[in-house]
């Protein structure tokens, strides 16, 4: 995450096509800390050499270097969450957990955390 938010990567990379639909990525943090913490504005999933990116990840991903992903999602708007929900409050609340592949957000998830209401990263 941390490459995300620093902008260094700017794809978030998968070994699936996630529906062309979705606009939006909710990023969960791992181990230690196991938190909801932001939602991806993203673009549709693109192919090996669709991405304009001539160095790092972005030109192992083009090769065809980057492991099993497939699917390359541009970040264009990152926010952060004001209250990161720890994983515990989601499956009580929601009745979601995570990680998973990738679930749609349950209403009450997206009317309780209204995007317009977070911290805007870039």
């Amino acid at each position: 995450m941390d490459q995300i938010v620093s902008r260094t990567k700017k794809h978030e990379f998968r070994s699936y096509l996630i529906p062309s639909t979705v606009r939006r990525m909710w990023l969960y943090v791992s181990s230690p800390r196991q938190i909801l913490k932001y939602i991806a504005v993203i673009n549709r999933g693109k192919s090996p050499s669709e991405i304009d990116l001539e160095d790092g990840l972005g030109a192992d991903f083009n090769a065809g270097l980057q492991g099993p992903s497939v699917y390359a999602y541009e970040i264009r708007e990152l926010y952060q969450l004001r209250q990161p929900i720890p994983l515990a409050e989601m499956q009580q609340k929601y009745r979601v957990t995570f990680p998973q592949r990738y679930i749609y957000v349950p209403d009450g998830m997206a009317k309780d955390i209204e995007l317009e209401d977070q911290t805007r990263l870039f």
